[in-house]
């Protein structure tokens, strides 16, 4: 027995004409076409049986459910302007739920999003909406790592309880997601609402250090850093920020140099054994604009050292 989220499928016109006190769920009325989960003892069934001291619970493990509800066997068209969830107010409850809807009776098994309308509670919000989130639109494309355990679509299930992780030992990862706003199945859109940008990590030794944004327009294959303020902080040396390592006079071939500037810190670069002074080489990017030779501007330079018998001793700086 889970936390759950439910995505209620519903199968009824949204014309919002008023009737009331009226329950379109009813047992008499109502079906259940499908249900992506359901624990054994707590059937979804029990959310048509008119009992408010009856639950439904998902199976263990999944936080994310489907359930498609149909209206008589003649598939009755039913108007409503309210629903009302009961929740069982404890740690089983359903955190997050989204209303669809379709006229079309051959989606009563379905789960997708085409074919189906969204019943949007809020035209104009104020709050944060979450773009990643398959409700809002969000389609994920690619991930260069994930744990088989901890996949990535979690990232976009539009549930923060579940979480990815990416495959061990892969501590850089890029994942690339597309939008669909207007659900065409087109995953084409742009986003020009987006003003800020959170990201929950889960807060012990799996989260994520340091990310960056990239955005493009149109599908033209050409990506845009996001660039955080000026007054912050920044690892110039990093690729993110136009770093880039030319060169060195030494590396251990599991510690290469190209881990000074691949923008984590839990990786980091040795010297080939024996090996004692080096030297590296980087050039700049500063504008971002895909040249390399930009002269940089900085009042401080901080120097990451893994604290033990491996840890660099003294350190000089040289421009040209």
């Amino acid at each position: 027995m889970t936390q759950i989220t439910i995505k209620y499928y519903i199968l009824l016109s949204l014309s919002f004409s008023f009737t009331f006190g009226a329950n379109l769920l009813d047992n008499a009325t109502a079906s259940i076409t499908y249900t992506s989960s359901q624990h054994g003892s707590y059937p979804s069934t029990r959310l048509i049986d008119g009992a408010t001291d009856a639950s439904y619970l998902s199976a263990s493990g999944n936080f994310i459910n489907d359930i498609n509800f149909r209206f008589s066997d003649t598939y009755d068209i039913k108007n409503f302007d309210l629903f009302r969830l009961y929740n069982v107010g404890n740690s089983y409850s359903v955190r997050y739920f989204s209303l669809l809807s379709s006229l079309d009776e051959t989606l009563e098994s379905d789960r997708g999003k085409v074919g189906w309308s969204r019943a949007v509670s809020d035209a104009s919000p104020s709050a944060g909406i979450n773009m990643l989130s398959w409700i809002e639109g969000g389609v994920y494309q690619s991930s260069a790592s994930q744990h088989n355990s901890y996949p990535t679509i979690r990232l976009n299930d539009g549930d923060n309880i579940t979480y990815w992780l990416s495959a061990s030992g892969q501590f850089r990862n890029d994942i690339e997601y597309r939008f669909d706003t207007d659900w065409d199945d087109s995953a084409s859109e742009l986003l020009s609402q987006c003003s800020s940008f959170n990201l929950f990590n889960v807060g012990n030794s799996y989260s994520i250090k340091e990310f960056g944004l990239e955005y493009q327009q149109n599908n033209d294959g050409n990506w845009h850093k996001i660039q955080a303020s000026a007054n912050v902080e920044k690892n110039i040396l990093s690729s993110f920020d136009g770093g880039e390592y030319l060169n060195t006079a030494s590396q251990h071939n599991s510690y290469p140099a190209t881990r000074v500037n691949d923008t984590d810190k839990i990786k980091y670069w040795l010297s080939a054994s024996g090996q004692f002074n080096n030297t590296f080489d980087f050039q700049f990017d500063q504008d971002l604009d895909g040249t390399y030779g930009d002269s940089i501007t900085f009042k401080s330079f901080n120097l990451y050292n893994v604290g033990n018998s491996y840890s660099i001793k003294e350190f000089g700086l040289e421009y040209q």
